[in-house]
């Protein structure tokens, strides 16, 4: 018997996929709209992960800016 099969969760994809973008760029500050353009995701979709990692800590947030690098 083989190993299980592991069913992929999209939503959880496009989490990984935000944080491998601003991983491979520490320190380089990107906007929501530059992030959803890099991970192929709509701009709603993505500023709701955004602020929910950000409330969870995994991001910072720069009101005046309005970009974000990881937390």
């Amino acid at each position: 018997m083989g190993a299980p099969l592991r069913r992929r969760s999209p939503p959880t994809d496009r989490v990984i996929a935000l944080l491998d973008v601003l991983a491979a760029r520490p320190g380089q500050p990107l906007t929501s709209s530059e992030l959803a353009r890099r991970v192929d995701i709509t701009r709603t979709t993505c500023h709701s992960l955004l602020m929910t990692l950000a409330d969870a800590g995994y991001l910072v947030r720069d009101p005046r800016s309005k970009t974000y690098t990881l937390g």
